[in-house]
């Protein structure tokens, strides 16, 4: 997590995914649909221009045995705190 250089509210946090599945011979495909943060007072962005979108229109990453993927996003604190989590 770094300060982010165009806000002074909001950081950049950069999420890694290696695939190394061995559970099975074959198939070890993976697919990464959505990262979450768990908070009431910050929500995440990804930054554009990363991923490709899916048929929904939504992003995602298609990573084949032993690929590896890093996305950036932003952590923006939300105008008013969530009642949820």
């Amino acid at each position: 997590l770094i300060p982010s250089y165009s806000q002074e509210s909001e950081h950049i946090i950069s999420v890694e995914v290696t695939n190394l599945r061995t559970d099975r011979p074959d198939n070890l495909n993976l697919l990464a649909k959505k990262v979450m943060l768990a908070s009431r007072a910050y929500k995440l962005e990804q930054l554009p221009g990363q991923v490709n979108d899916n048929d929904d229109g939504r992003p995602e990453v298609k990573l084949g045995w032993q690929e590896r993927v890093t996305l950036h996003y932003r952590v923006v604190p939300l105008e008013e705190e969530s009642s949820t989590c």
